[in-house]
């Protein structure tokens, strides 16, 4: 990117580039107040108002380029700096549980020749091919990602894991794409795979003009909201709830079995004091 910006300012006449120079000289000061001094330090005097025009003006053409010009064909350029949209700014896909409860059936691609981004979703099957999840998928992702943004505009990487984070935001979720073939979990925990997921989608900027799975999001949720799949959906989500809040960990079933225990004794002593009393 700074060969590209240099290209653009050794592009115009000694003229122009003197004068940019000189404007930019005479806001220098004011500049360098601005900063910190541990930023400028190492920053020679001279060099801060060449530094400025070069940044500066390259900003400026890069916002009035025509279409056809290399640098505004990057989208990823104007979308950054006109919109940015982040991955909770667009549409969220219910957890692989809480479809599931509304008759949604999760399937393994079968075939080895499809792209991990060929999800489709029909009659009630969503087909996924299947996920190997390991120590270098976040870095993987993360570089797809970044090249996708970079060279193309495009977004599918993000998509896909805004998809797979929507499905997988749970252990309880995780376990059920993988006893599906969905997921294929190396990393030998299902809370560290819905972390993982998660996590990749923070800070990330989309900036493709359309969703990926906009249709498939689209007919989930018209699956979703016959009535009949509303209450199954509600009914997994305070089930889903009720396992997270009682059996997540070892203290916790202890508890909630000492809780029922000391429930049924204390519901006895009440019967047998009746019984008495009669």
């Amino acid at each position: 990117m700074e060969g590209i910006k240099w290209l653009h300012f050794d592009q115009k006449d000694e003229e122009t580039k003197e004068k940019r120079l000189a404007a930019m000289r005479e806001m220098e000061e004011n500049v360098f107040n601005l900063y910190e001094a541990s930023v400028v330090v190492n920053i020679p005097p001279e060099e801060l108002p060449k530094i400025m025009a070069i940044d500066g003006c390259f900003i400026i053409e890069l916002l009035c380029k025509k279409p056809q010009d290399k640098i505004a064909k990057l989208r990823w350029s104007r979308t950054t700096l006109y919109e940015q949209e982040r991955p909770e700014d667009r549409e969220s896909i219910a957890c692989a549980r809480e479809l599931e409860a509304a008759e949604i059936e999760f399937k393994k691609v079968k075939s080895n020749e499809v792209s991990l981004f060929d999800v489709s979703f029909e009659h009630g099957k969503m087909k996924i091919p299947m996920l190997v999840i390991d120590n270098m998928t976040e870095r993987i992702f993360r570089n797809l990602m970044a090249y996708e943004l970079f060279a193309e505009g495009l977004a599918n990487s993000a998509d896909c894991v805004k998809l797979m984070a929507g499905l997988a935001n749970s252990a309880d979720s995780v376990k059920l794409l993988r006893k599906r073939k969905v997921i294929q979990n190396m990393l030998g925990d299902d809370e560290a795979v819905a972390q993982m997921l998660n996590r990749l989608l923070k800070n990330v900027i989309f900036c493709s003009e359309t969703f990926f799975y906009q249709k498939i999001f689209n007919d989930v949720k018209n699956h979703c909201g016959k009535p009949r799949n509303i209450r199954r959906a509600r009914w997994a989500k305070y089930r889903a709830a009720f396992r997270h809040d009682n059996f997540s960990t070892p203290w916790k079933r202890i508890a909630l079995v000492l809780a029922i225990l000391g429930f049924l004794f204390f519901a006895t002593q009440i019967i047998l004091a009746f019984i008495r009393l009669s």
